[in-house]
């Protein structure tokens, strides 16, 4: 098995909004996000959008078949924003946009979660549902370190989105990212993962405006 941490193989093949109405109601504290327009969500998404660098021998064919590979750092502002985004485009209900945004809130701050978008950029509109592509690719392997290189914090787990075909989210535990990756020396967080035997890729989160709930991309 290539995998080195927990992952849901469980696939759900419903569209986003019959997948949404079977998940159990979302908690979001402040739902003023459901009004939020659709150029601050590009923003703030766009603002946590990693840079991503693919390598390996199979490159070539991967920028034919997938027209690009994003990584997010999904604080709880990038999971308002990516929740609205997609309220507006699929015409979500309140109570599913809510569901989607929870699902990239960590109740208790214990975690801390990373998209990984395959084939297509967030807020373009065209994020393929999960009855509507293969899932062909996930990233595994996954890890963040920083620009010093001497601490490696591995994925804690892995799991589909459920209603897409290309989006994955990667969790990590906040306790083992706090002390050994983020400090007052380091420029960046690194993610880093493999997409099969031939593709690696990683991407860069600046860590000079850090917060409560990590880094923000520069």
């Amino acid at each position: 098995d290539v995998y080195d941490f927990g992952i849901d193989r469980k696939e759900e093949k419903m569209p986003l909004k019959d997948y949404l109405d079977t998940q159990p109601g979302g908690v979001v504290s402040d739902e003023s996000f459901l009004t939020w327009s659709k150029e601050d969500c590009k923003r703030i998404v766009d603002d946590r959008d990693g840079y991503a660098g693919i390598t390996g021998s199979l490159l070539g064919w991967f920028k034919r078949q997938y027209a690009s590979l994003e990584v997010y750092w999904a604080d709880d502002q990038f999971a308002k924003a990516f929740a609205r985004l997609e309220m507006m485009d699929r015409q979500l209900t309140a109570v599913q946009t809510a569901k989607l945004a929870a699902s990239l809130i960590s109740p208790d701050k214990s975690k801390y979660y990373i998209v990984v978008s395959i084939g297509g950029k967030i807020g373009s509109g065209r994020l393929i549902g999960a009855n509507e592509g293969e899932r062909i690719m996930r990233p595994f392997d996954a890890t963040l370190s920083n620009d010093k290189g001497k601490d490696t914090v591995s994925a804690k787990r892995l799991e589909f989105m459920g209603g897409y075909a290309g989006l994955w989210k990667v969790e990590f535990d906040q306790t083992s990212i706090r002390g050994p990756l983020l400090n007052d020396v380091s420029r960046y967080l690194v993610f880093e993962a493999r997409l099969n035997q031939n593709l690696d890729f990683k991407a860069k989160f600046d860590m000079d405006r850090i917060g409560t709930t990590g880094p923000t991309t520069r």
